[in-house]
C-alpha cells in the first residue's frame, strides 16, 4: 500500500481501492484501520533508510538508486500530510 499513492490528486484513491478489494475477502479490525497509516510510513521510512545505505555502500549503482530517493521520500510527505480517518 505504501508504494500505491498516486503522484497527482488524491493521494489515497488507490490505496482506497486496494484495501476495499482486501477488504472485500477480509475486513480489517478498528485497530488494524488504525494502524495501517503508520504501516505505511514505517515501510517508506526504511526504504529511505536502505536506500541511503545501499547508495554509500555501492558507488557502482549510486546513480540509480539515488534516482529512487526523492520519489520514495515524496510519497512520505504525501502520507504524513494524509490523516488516518482518509483510509
Amino acid at each position: 500500500a505504501s508504494y500505491r499513492l498516486a503522484e497527482e490528486g488524491d493521494a489515497l484513491e488507490p490505496v482506497r481501492h486496494m484495501l476495499a478489494g482486501y477488504e472485500a475477502v477480509l475486513p480489517l479490525t478498528g485497530a488494524e484501520r488504525a494502524l495501517l497509516p503508520v504501516l505505511m510510513a514505517g515501510r517508506l521510512a526504511m526504504g529511505i533508510l536502505v536506500g541511503w545505505y545501499r547508495h554509500r555502500r555501492l558507488p557502482a549503482e549510486q546513480a540509480a538508486i539515488a534516482s529512487s530517493l526523492p520519489y520514495v521520500a515524496a510519497r512520505l510527505r504525501q502520507l504524513m500530510d494524509a490523516t488516518e480517518a482518509a483510509l
